[in-house]
């Protein structure tokens, strides 16, 4: 039994229309792109303020100045820590003060000159809570409230003679961002 040409060329053209069928069945592509971008902008002012208070004297709220005690202990090693420091961010957003940012602790021995101890002492400024316990490194101060600051000296060396009858000043200054 032979086919005829007839039905040979339509079995054919039945099997590409089938056979395309299938390869557009097959294969197909889409792309989806969604790009979504956010910002938050808080327009404000950080004011940091020193509140003179427990001892601290300020200067146009600027500036932290304490006179310390007599350094009567000579020994290396030896340590004196301020009173608490309290600065109010009296701005109207809130700021981050980070421990590095505050200082450098300036000391003095309280002459016309304004001569410091050399090296033979060493301060450092710390954030604290209203306690005096220490924080770490940053403290987030929103809008109206207040942080604290405690400064640590110590004695680097052994104090010499020379160093007799100084008066030790604590000064210093801090930065904080929004």
């Amino acid at each position: 039994m032979a086919i005829s040409n007839k039905k040979k060329t339509l079995a054919a053209a039945a099997i590409a229309v089938g056979s395309l069928a299938l390869i557009g069945v097959g294969s197909g592509a889409s792309f989806n792109d969604t790009v979504t971008a956010k910002t938050h902008v808080t327009a404000g002012t950080v004011d940091l303020t020193v509140q003179q208070w427990n001892g601290w004297e300020t200067v146009n709220g600027t500036a932290a100045h304490y006179t310390l005690p007599v350094l009567d202990n000579s020994a290396q090693g030896h340590a004196v820590e301020t009173p608490i420091l309290a600065v109010r961010n009296t701005g109207t957003i809130a700021a981050t003060v980070v421990n590095q940012n505050l200082a450098p602790v300036i000391l003095t021995d309280g002459t016309p000159e304004g001569a410091d101890f050399g090296n033979r002492l060493d301060a450092k400024a710390y954030l604290v809570d209203g306690d005096g316990n220490y924080l770490g490194d940053s403290v987030k101060v929103g809008a109206g409230q207040n942080f604290f600051v405690k400064v640590v000296v110590s004695n680097k060396y052994e104090l010499q003679n020379l160093d007799s009858g100084k008066t030790a000043s604590v000064q210093l200054s801090f930065t904080g961002t929004a």
